[in-house]
């Protein structure tokens, strides 16, 4: 139980970070500096991928929701019909509408595939310049939507000590105050 409080609140606490890089990285492209900008994303992804790999300490992950939805199906068929719905609800749950990442999940597998690839998809489109919101968001509607329907499997894999995990991603945090 203490393990799982440690790893929690550590995703509370680097999650506020990713946010806060998120920003930065936003705010420098717009502004064209690039250096700041890009040193925001490499930061950004190596604290989503260290995030992600703890992750799998988790009882849930992408990968025990998807097997999961995978194993009510009666047929292939089936089971893929219900593979992509159970993606579909951590991610674009409302299809085109305002709803999307209404039920976003904090879990291994999502911060790696799902939010990591579309940050830098943002992050080049405002990097590049002329950033259009409108076309950007038709282009970045259809990527979660091919994400959904992707077929990807997906594996969990536990961190071997946790908590060395949690205190290196913290130390890292406490490194960037």
């Amino acid at each position: 139980m203490f393990c799982n409080d440690v790893i929690d609140a550590t995703r509370h606490l680097v999650s506020g970070d990713l946010d806060r890089l998120v920003q930065v990285a936003i705010k420098a492209y717009q502004t064209g500096d690039f250096q700041a900008g890009d040193k925001a994303v490499a930061d950004l992804s190596d604290l989503t991928t260290r995030l992600d790999a703890l992750l799998g300490y988790q009882q849930e992950t992408l990968s025990s929701w998807i097997d999961d939805a995978r194993a009510y199906g009666d047929t292939p068929a089936e089971s893929a019909y219900y593979v992509e719905n159970a993606k579909a609800q951590v991610s674009v749950w409302g299809g085109k509408g305002n709803l999307n990442d209404y039920a976003s999940k904090a879990w291994q597998g999502m911060y790696k595939s799902f939010y990591l690839p579309r940050w830098l998809k943002l992050f080049s489109a405002l990097r590049a310049g002329g950033f259009d919101q409108a076309a950007f968001t038709v282009s970045i509607t259809t990527w979660e939507h091919d994400w959904v329907n992707d077929g990807q499997v997906y594996t969990r894999s536990k961190p071997s000590d946790p908590i060395a995990a949690a205190r290196v991603l913290l130390a890292r945090l406490e490194g960037e105050a």
